[in-house]
């Protein structure tokens, strides 16, 4: 039984692993609108969405989530919100790095 919950999960990864190979910009961090770097653009996006007037996609929602209180770090708290733009914003003005 085991053995066939296995194999579903073993393609999804690999299928996974595909898509971040072959789009391997929309995964910068905070790299939102997938054009390759982090910018005001990015920020906005992410406070349309957080405002409901915006739908992200799930690879913009993982590009976007990046403050979860990982200090002195982001990290992710599986939510893209208004502090996900504030970081964001933080990085496209060179205010921090990761």
């Amino acid at each position: 039984m085991k053995r066939r919950n296995t194999i579903p999960m073993l393609l999804a990864a690999i299928g996974l692993m595909a898509i971040l190979t072959t789009n391997s910009s929309a995964f910068i961090t905070g790299d939102v609108d997938d054009d390759g770097a982090v910018r005001l653009s990015d920020a906005l996006l992410v406070l349309r969405s957080a405002a409901g007037t915006q739908t992200l996609t799930p690879l913009q929602r993982f590009a976007c989530d990046i403050a979860g209180g990982g200090f002195p770090l982001p990290a992710a708290d599986g939510v893209c919100d208004i502090f996900d733009a504030v970081v964001i914003l933080q990085k496209a003005y060179g205010l921090t790095t990761f």
